[in-house]
């Protein structure tokens, strides 16, 4: 998985910032959002004098798919797939040990693993 970092040459930020799109891949304006914010902050979009300002005391740490596997397949016809290629909904496998209730499809809010 591809993570991009942007800071202002020269600065030392005292913001860190961490995000992540892409993680359910049959939401596919996630990571074209994430992709149209890189390159604001690298000015090339009507956002640029705002992002220098925002680059003075911040850093972004950006994965902009987070599932690219999935996003294959997606593109490739299979629309409504939300895991990873291993059957994990990515934002729901957490210690908590969430698991599916009897309403739900696991094919579709599956906990993994």
């Amino acid at each position: 998985i591809d993570v991009v970092t942007i800071r202002a040459p020269g600065t030392s930020p005292v913001n860190k910032n961490f995000l992540l799109f892409g993680e359910h891949s049959r939401e596919l304006i996630s990571p074209e959002s994430g992709l149209h914010l890189v390159r604001s902050l690298c000015g090339e979009t009507g956002l640029s004098e705002e992002a220098k300002r925002v680059l003075q005391d911040s850093e972004f740490q950006i994965v902009v798919n987070g599932n690219p596997e999935s996003r294959k397949k997606v593109e490739s016809g299979d629309f409504c797939l939300r895991v990873n290629p291993d059957g994990v909904d990515l934002n729901r496998n957490w210690a908590e040990e969430w698991q599916p209730g009897a309403v739900l499809d696991p094919a579709d809010t599956n906990p993994g693993p």
